[in-house]
This record gives structure tokens, sequence and C-alpha cells, in this order.
């Protein structure tokens, strides 16, 4: 076999033919033996293996739910803030509505039923509107 083998790489040949033998024919331990030794040190490479990826999905568990609470935190800040603002707003408009309710049922009282139901009328349509959130969309917009 080792002949069929051109003559330059038959030398290499023969060295890995010499070292695989070398292996199978050892004097101190069948090629079936097992040594105790090269297994404990297996089983512990592996338990060491198991015990990193362990240690790792717990950190990677830990900074998710880090991250998570962060962007709870941050949202319900900017909810918080949003709300400082839109509740003043909202107190003007109702006074605004109240008060333009108010001008147009006195207008129609006092004889200027024309002006005054249009005032009414628009003070209606401007409020149904808001409650359809016509008027709200920039200002409630998530980012």
């Amino acid at each position: 076999m080792i002949e069929a083998v051109p003559e330059p790489q038959q030398h290499v040949f023969r060295e890995i033919v010499r070292e695989f033998m070398g292996v199978f024919h050892s004097k101190t331990m069948s090629p079936f033996d097992i040594n105790p030794e090269v297994v404990k040190i297996l089983a512990e490479s592996q338990t060491k293996d198991n015990d990193n990826k362990f240690e790792f999905a717990k950190q990677r568990q830990k900074d998710v739910a880090t991250e998570n609470q962060r962007d709870y935190d941050l949202k319900k800040l900017k909810y918080t803030n949003k709300m400082q603002l839109l509740r003043p707003i909202c107190l003007v408009v109702v006074a605004v509505y109240t008060i333009c309710l108010f001008i147009g049922i006195y207008l129609a009282v006092i004889g200027k039923e024309t002006l005054g139901a249009s005032i009414i009328t628009g003070v209606i349509a401007s409020v149904l509107s808001l409650l359809a959130g016509l008027g709200l969309a920039p200002i409630t917009k998530d980012e």
C-alpha cells in the first residue's frame, strides 16, 4: 500500500502510520482501556462549560429585565410629562367652550337668535369633534 504513494510522500506517510499504530499498540494500555483521569477532566470541562452557559443566560435575562424596566420608566415619565402639559390646556378649552356656550345662549335670549344659534352650533360641533379625537392627533401621537 505504501508503494502506491508517490516517492516524496512515502516518508511522511510512513511516519503517520507509525504514530497511528503506536497509539493502538501502546505497552501500558490497550486501545479499549479508558483512563479515569481523562474521563474526570472531560466531565469537569463539560460541567464548567454548562456553568458558563448558565451564567451567560442568567446575565442576558437580567440585562433584558433591566432594559425593559428602563423602557417602562421612560414611557411612564413621557406620559406624566404629557399629562402635565395637557391638563391646563384641557381646562382652558373647557372654560372657553363653556363661556362661548353661555354667550350663544345669551345672544339667543336677547333677540339675536341667528348669531346665538350659530355660536351654540359651532361650540357643540367643536366639542363633538374634540371628543372624536380630531383635534388631539398631533398632541397624543406616540413617538
